[in-house]
């Protein structure tokens, strides 16, 4: 019931903070008479292209939604800008169990707020959805226009029969013709084109030389470091009961103890919702000796160290530019070695009976607070696990709770 709780008030936290935390910007918006407002527009960072966002026009003012029927423009300075067009996108699927056997784009019209990426006389845009990226351009003498890729199945012939064998996933790279047709007079070469794939990073620098010292691309200042390493020492209190299923005064309770742990945490923040999200894995070595009086005649002695590889997802809740808060779910495996619980005769020491702990796999979930994007403080429950599975008569469970000090290096 408790782990149930404290998953349910995670979940809650991050529903919440979802809903409310994401801060207004100061922005602006056009709407269909080409009128322009000035008003303050909730950040989302969006991953994939919004049809609608919401705005205020000062702080007092209640928040309103614009949606793209009624809007043709809105950003924030700085930051992003998205324009509203009406464009032929091809939404073939690039996954295998989706991917088309036609060659050639199959365009549908579409009106969808595209984002723009590089500003300029030849500007590029983005449009994304649920695993699909399309970029597009637009020069003075054309409309946007969309970049053609696209993966598709395509017959494979044998060269030695000439006969048809499987087929084979071909590409169709299009989208470099178009860009030698359209900006050779720009003094682009064939070497400029070789080199540039379907991606964000290589067309944002293709269209930047391309557009000289007009360009401009938009980035967003908080997404220069998506990579955290961080040392995690922390103290461990281990809770350990065994209940014997035929003889009630073998149960044995080993009590509250605690130890210390050390671990290495690598964090991936996602480059989207502000910074908000990231995924995290720990690898974390620990121990656990404790003994316990079993019955009249016996002592329980616990010999356990393994690493502790919890892998999960963490979102964080900003107070202020140097403060957060966060919390973690995860899922997590105990790899142990040679680990074992072992029932000693209490008058001299001699071995009743061992068994093998086998600790496997668990759930945890903690919360935390970072400081200064250097030093942070969690608290954390795994929860609880049957570490006697290979014994009939024996049943087990071990609690695990942790409090963990963090250093990251960068």
């Amino acid at each position: 019931m408790k782990k149930h709780l404290l998953f349910a008030a995670i979940f809650a936290f991050i529903y919440t903070d979802t809903l409310s935390q994401i801060g207004f910007e100061r922005g602006y918006f056009i709407d269909e008479s080409n009128e322009k407002f000035e008003c303050l527009i909730r950040n989302r960072d969006w991953n994939r292209n919004p049809n609608e966002f919401l705005y205020k026009l000062t702080n007092d003012d209640p928040v309103q939604k614009a949606v793209i029927q009624t809007v043709k423009e809105f950003g924030v300075p700085g930051s992003f800008r998205y324009i509203r067009a009406t464009i032929d996108i091809d939404k073939s699927g690039d996954l295998t169990s989706t991917i088309s056997t036609v060659r050639e784009p199959l365009f549908q019209e579409v009106t969808v707020f595209l984002k723009v990426l590089v500003e300029g006389k030849a500007p590029l845009f983005m449009f994304s959805e649920k695993n699909l990226t399309r970029f597009l351009f637009k020069t003075r003498n054309s409309e946007i226009e969309q970049l053609v890729y696209k993966r598709y199945m395509a017959n494979n012939y044998d060269a030695a029969t000439g006969l048809l064998s499987e087929k084979r996933v071909s590409v169709n790279l299009d989208f470099k013709n178009q860009l030698y047709g359209n900006f050779k007079n720009h003094g682009i070469t064939v070497a400029d084109i070789q080199d540039v794939n379907y991606q964000q990073r290589d067309l944002e620098r293709f269209f930047m030389k391309v557009n000289g010292d007009m360009g401009q691309v938009y980035q967003n200042n908080g997404k220069k470091d998506l990579f955290n390493l961080s040392l995690r020492p922390g103290v461990n209190f281990h809770n350990l009961t065994l209940t014997h299923n035929r003889f009630e005064s073998m149960n044995t309770d080993f009590g509250l103890n605690m130890n210390f742990r050390f671990g290495v945490e690598f964090e991936f923040i996602l480059p989207f919702n502000k910074n908000k999200w990231g995924l995290i894995i720990e690898p974390t070595y620990r121990y656990y000796f404790p003994e316990a009086p079993s019955a009249k005649n016996f002592i329980s002695k616990v010999n356990h160290e393994s690493i502790e590889v919890p892998a999960g997802i963490r979102h964080y809740l900003f107070l202020n530019d140097n403060s957060k808060l966060f919390v973690n779910a995860c899922f997590g495996y105990d790899f142990t070695n040679s680990s074992d619980l072992t029932l000693f005769f209490k008058n001299d020491g001699r071995t009743f009976d061992s068994w093998q702990i086998i600790t496997g796999t668990y759930l945890a979930a903690g919360a935390g607070f970072k400081y200064k994007n250097r030093y942070s403080m969690e608290a954390r429950y795994n929860t609880g696990r049957d570490i006697l599975t290979l014994h009939k008569y024996w049943f087990s469970s071990y609690n695990t709770f942790f409090v963990t000090f963090g250093y990251t290096l960068f």
